[in-house]
């Protein structure tokens, strides 16, 4: 968030600001393209399967890229302010970008807000079932996820309860509140993903050798996908908390870049996710039904039925004492 007062900087200055702001627009156009290509990828591999994704995953994907184009809609709605409202001069465009419109500058911070929490939630809603629907072990990510959304609602009523300009104070407050509640989200994926791979690695570890390496699969698409969102996140963070004069050309670009690739990422990456996951249960409901496990196994097919898989991953518990895996009848992650 920028305040601006006082007499602006040297023309070069002004237009390395400008082609930042617009070269930013153009890797963010790409973006969402790269994400609309995944999106409808994934929607084919999840409803194209014998057994569909659960409605909660497709709902939640789809409700996140309908947010990430609304979010674009946002960046057409700067472009114009920048370009059409404002562009009579180089001096009015650049000082256009540094203040926006209130309201826009509102709504486009609620619709990358209630995004990344759906992301976040989304993580917490796999690891709720992964964890055989335990209330306890998702306490720790939950908290941080009602704190991230928490700080993102003072933020957004300090933006709307600001009647003028704001000062350099103001907006250093809603620069440190934005900047915690992206790294409480980054906390918050961690802790969930974390809490993920440590379930399904103990269980694997109890499963057969060849279906064992499947699971160790799982586990990196998680991490990779988890990794590359919470460093986007984190970028983002470092990026706004950097106090940055109107004469700070790399500081206001890396603020610019960061924040217009961080939708595209944070769609993308849980819709990777989905993708991959659903593709690996493939290959594992294919093994199940060509060779029969021994003990518990922690399976990708339904406990409903001996022939279909309901979800991503089901923990079956063939030996009812083994209290460590009595978790039947769970979805892992949710497909």
């Amino acid at each position: 968030m920028s305040s601006h007062g006082g007499p602006l900087p040297d023309v070069s200055v002004q237009k390395t600001e400008i082609d930042s702001r617009l070269n930013a627009s153009m890797l963010g156009t790409l973006m969402i393209g790269m994400y609309t290509i995944v999106y409808l990828g994934t929607m084919y591999i999840c409803l194209s399967r014998a057994k569909p994704s659960k409605k909660v995953v497709v709902y939640a994907i789809s409700l996140m890229y309908i947010l990430g184009i609304a979010n674009f809609g946002f960046e057409w709605a700067f472009m114009r302010w920048f370009f059409v409202e404002n562009g009579d001069t180089r001096e009015h465009i650049f000082t256009a970008i540094l203040v926006l419109p209130r309201w826009l500058h509102v709504l486009n911070n609620l619709f990358v807000f209630i995004m990344l929490t759906l992301a976040d939630g989304l993580l917490i809603w796999r690891c709720f079932h992964v964890w055989g629907r335990s209330s306890r072990v998702i306490s720790l990510p939950l908290f941080l996820l009602f704190s991230e959304f928490g700080i993102f609602i003072a933020s957004i009523i300090i933006l709307l309860v600001t009647r003028a300009e704001p000062t350099h104070h103001q907006a250093l407050v809603v620069d440190r509140l934005e900047s915690s509640g992206y790294i409480l989200s980054a906390a918050t994926s961690l802790a969930a993903t974390f809490l993920i791979a440590y379930r399904i690695n103990h269980l694997a570890d109890t499963d057969a050798q060849s279906s064992h390496r499947k699971f160790k699969q799982i586990i990196e698409m998680l991490v990779q996908s988890v990794f590359i969102y919470s460093m986007a996140l984190l970028v983002q963070a470092v990026a706004v908390a950097i106090p940055a004069s109107i004469s700070s050309t790399r500081v206001l670009g890396l603020q610019g870049y960061s924040a217009i690739i961080l939708i595209p990422i944070a769609g993308m990456a849980p819709t990777i996710m989905v993708a991959r996951v659903n593709l690996a249960a493939s290959d594992i409901d294919l093994h199940q039904k060509t060779q029969r496990s021994r003990g518990t196994d922690l399976v990708f097919q339904s406990q409903a039925t001996n022939t279909a898989s309901d979800s991503v991953s089901q923990v079956l518990d063939s030996e009812k004492g083994a209290e460590e895996l009595a978790i039947e009848h769970s979805t892992a992650f949710g497909r």
